[in-house]
């Protein structure tokens, strides 16, 4: 997939221990927060494209502010095993930022469960 001359990595494509990888992905489900000993909030999400899903790790704001629905762009993400789950996180040099969806080239269906049911490329 190419948005503004970058290279995406799909879901699918993931392993534990690739670094700045970019990615675009509809949040499927929002955890809830959980605060550190350093007073700070991260929340995990399940994000889909139109491969498959992985677990989201968000620090902070950013995590506040992503809602089911919402398509998201991660910029210089990384990848690790949290509780033997491959998940995906922004880290300290990652950039997280909302899609219009204007932008979005993909129609995702996404059945109750988080499953991708159809996946079309509008753009056909």
């Amino acid at each position: 997939m190419m948005m503004s001359n970058l290279e995406y990595t799909q879901i699918k494509d993931l392993k534990v221990g690739m670094k700045n990888i970019n990615a675009v992905f509809i949040v499927l489900e929002v955890g809830p927060p959980t605060l550190t000993k350093e007073a700070r909030e991260v929340r995990t999400m399940r994000v889909a494209d139109s491969s498959a899903s992985v677990n989201l790790s968000v620090w902070d704001a950013p995590g506040a502010l992503l809602q089911p629905g919402d398509i998201v762009r991660l910029l210089r993400g990384y990848t690790a095993l949290w509780h033997f789950a491959l998940t995906l996180y922004s880290g300290k040099n990652g950039e997280i930022m909302k899609v219009p969806t204007t932008q979005f080239k993909h129609k995702l269906v996404v059945t109750p469960n988080g499953d991708l049911a159809n996946t079309h490329d509008i753009n056909r």
